[in-house]
């Protein structure tokens, strides 16, 4: 009697093993095909998008990114100082006597400390002018779907005001986004692709392409700009904000570096194919 119940124990132990494995089989079997169907289907939207032209969001390119100096490329800040400082002391500085980058040994009547004060000078401020087609040209690379960044070595007591006067004549650009203050430029290698600046040792070394704003300050010794710049980045010297402008087309149309992205159509950027390229040699010998 025992050995029987025994047996019979044994059977539905086996039984409900067997059902076990069997259901187990049976859930992973579901479970495997319904992964397999979406991942299916998940294929099969990509090869959709990849036939109509587009890009799954991982694998869109990232948009140019424009770093751009303020002081004298935006603005005509040295000119506004020197009237000041000329009216303070009836002398006839130019803008033309500045040959070097370090101005303070120009300023002849002047004291140290007193010279920088122009800088922050609500005078200066008040007759500061926008360079002529400065902001026409920012809007139409920030509405192609550039990212612009105005990026200064301003000192940390005049950023806001700064910032203010960049918002009011900037208003498609949100300062609080857009301004970089920084004295050391090359630590935003990588992450600008081009970087307009009127001090040449804010170009050399920088892994961007180059674009120098041209005054008599940046003149004189500037093979070490030329012999110093990344092969992979193009570099330009540009006299106002058209030249400026054509090169920023031809590095686009040219570019070696990053993927970038940029609506090219032509109703947004002009034909470059016939322009030439805007070389940064200056003849010394003539006024520019």
């Amino acid at each position: 009697m025992n050995t029987k119940n025994t047996e019979r124990n044994m059977i539905r132990m086996a039984n409900f093993i067997i059902g076990a494995l069997v259901g187990l089989v049976l859930g992973f079997l579901i479970a495997y095909r319904t992964v397999t169907e979406m991942l299916n289907e998940l294929d099969e939207n990509d090869k959709e998008e990849n036939t109509n032209g587009t890009e799954s969001k991982s694998d869109k390119p990232r948009p140019w990114r424009i770093g751009v100096d303020c002081d004298n490329v935006i603005n005509n800040l040295v000119e506004s100082i020197i009237d000041v400082y000329n009216k303070d002391y009836n002398d006839n500085l130019s803008v033309a006597d500045i040959t070097t980058y370090n101005m303070r040994q120009f300023f002849k009547n002047v004291s140290q400390d007193k010279f920088y004060d122009y800088f922050t000078d609500k005078r200066v401020w008040d007759n500061i002018k926008v360079l002529e087609n400065c902001v026409a040209t920012l809007k139409k690379y920030h509405d192609l779907g550039c990212e612009i960044y105005i990026v200064t070595a301003t000192a940390p007591q005049n950023i806001s005001n700064k910032a203010a006067w960049l918002q009011e004549q900037l208003p498609f650009l949100n300062m609080y986004d857009s301004l970089i203050a920084i004295k050391n430029k090359q630590m935003l290698g990588g992450d600008i692709d081009i970087l307009i600046d009127d001090c040449v040792d804010n170009l050399v070394g920088g892994y961007y392409h180059k674009i120098l704003f041209d005054y008599p300050w940046n003149r004189l010794g500037f093979e070490s700009y030329e012999n110093n710049a990344h092969m992979l980045h193009q570099r330009y010297r540009c006299r106002n904000w058209n030249d400026i402008d054509k090169a920023i087309n031809m590095i686009m149309q040219t570019d070696m570096g990053t993927e970038i992205e940029l609506d090219l159509k032509p109703e947004n950027i002009g034909n470059t194919e016939n322009e030439q390229r805007i070389e940064f040699v200056v003849n010394d010998d003539k006024e520019r």
